[in-house]
């Protein structure tokens, strides 16, 4: 991603100044430009993110900020409009708040043409920003909706899940499920801004936070150690008694700030996923096949649990990963309340018909991430069924 990215085809919107922001752990905005956190450049440089405490509160004036002479249209998680609605001031922008019902299911292209409708006769056009508040299918829907509405308008992205503050409000990445598999139909369409405010995570329930910290403990595998030794070092805090939700802020401003950086390093290098941005599918490939096994009733942070211990277990067999990395990756997902085995897993012939639908599969078969160790991974296209299956084991319940 270069600094200032260029304007989206029909967008004369200016490009925003290449800055984040975090807070500085005292609920103030703290400018990270080049050179002002560590020693080098801020990875999010670039990608336009705002850390802000209580930022929501104030988001129409955020808004006019950033794009003036521009339109907003509001596209709410109806979840989210029901229990912040009032601080987001949904009343303030009239016609153009426009909740739905953000569900996996709701996921389909029969969904962006009824929000494309409803758009279009409150007033939309191409001189129109979108904005996206919610978790990740949000997201990934109202993204794909700006990436298409008459050839491309700017799209926003005010994540409101720990999911989704993560990992899927950056990358660009939009798209819709078919029954055959998740995302098949997407474009690529980078946020113009991105707007992180953690108080969204204090209604989160126990099972979102889970399906956060899947995706935080992924970034911890794919970091140089810092991120995961936090994560052990929190849990060792608990003295045995677990990690309780919602995690305290000194731990929410870390895991989401690093979380972010590790993937705006994988994105600018390798936008359009074709190399290095394919190790953040770290246990997507078979997490993806048990989603959708399930009808998608298993959590996205559930299933990437699993599939990151199918993945590790595929790579102690084939003798690339040290077995240690397996007792670790378990100790982490137990404290942080993430599933270890799954029925799911009992029926491989089924799960693997799903996976064969995996769109990151090449002419050389799929593709599946598999860890050295912490910090450390491979890209193989050469893993057997039969692999893939005895690595299975690991995650089917125990006979009894």
């Amino acid at each position: 991603m270069p600094d200032n990215p260029t304007p989206l085809a029909g967008c004369d919107a200016p490009p925003l100044n290449p800055v984040a922001t975090r807070p500085d752990g005292q609920g103030n905005a703290l400018e990270t430009k080049a050179g002002s956190i560590g020693t080098g450049q801020s990875p999010l440089d670039g990608f336009h993110v705002t850390f802000a405490p209580h930022g929501a509160r104030s988001l129409a004036v955020w808004l006019q900020e950033h794009f003036p002479g521009r339109h907003p249209y509001i596209f709410v998680d109806q979840r989210v409009a029901s229990l912040w609605g009032e601080i987001l001031d949904g009343q303030g922008f009239g016609d153009a708040w426009i909740p739905w019902d953000a569900r996996e299911d709701r996921k389909r292209l029969d969904t962006v043409e009824h929000l494309a409708r409803a758009a279009l006769s409150r007033g939309a056009d191409r001189h129109s920003v979108f904005v996206a508040i919610g978790g990740g299918v949000t997201g990934d829907v109202v993204g794909f909706l700006a990436s298409i509405f008459m050839r491309g308008v700017p799209v926003v992205q005010v994540p409101t899940t720990l999911l989704a503050q993560v990992d899927s409000c950056l990358g660009g990445k939009t798209g819709v499920d078919l029954p055959e598999g998740k995302n098949l139909l997407g474009t690529f369409h980078h946020p113009q801004a991105i707007l992180v405010d953690a108080v969204f995570l204090k209604t989160l329930p126990a099972k979102e936070w889970q399906n956060g910290m899947a995706e935080v403990i992924k970034s911890a595998l794919l970091d140089d150690g810092d991120l995961m030794e936090t994560l052990e070092s929190f849990a060792q805090e608990t003295k045995g008694q677990g990690i309780s939700y919602p995690l305290p802020h000194k731990m929410i401003e870390p895991i989401v700030f690093q979380s972010l950086s590790l993937k705006a390093r994988h994105v600018a290098t390798d936008e359009k996923d074709f190399g290095v941005r394919q190790f953040l599918n770290l246990g997507h490939t078979a997490g993806h096949g048990l989603e959708a096994l399930s009808g998608y009733a298993l959590p996205h942070g559930h299933a990437v649990a699993l599939g990151m211990r199918v993945a590790v277990q595929m790579g102690i067999l084939m003798g690339l990963t040290n077995p240690d990395l397996a007792r670790r990756l378990d100790r982490i997902l137990e404290a942080y309340q993430l599933p270890l085995k799954t029925l799911l897993a009992k029926d491989a012939n089924a799960l693997l018909r799903h996976i064969q639908h995996d769109k990151k599969k090449g002419t050389g078969g799929l593709t599946w991430i598999v860890p050295r160790d912490v910090g450390r991974m491979e890209r193989r296209t050469d893993i057997s069924d039969k692999i893939f299956r005895d690595a299975l084991r690991v995650i089917q319940p125990n006979e009894t």
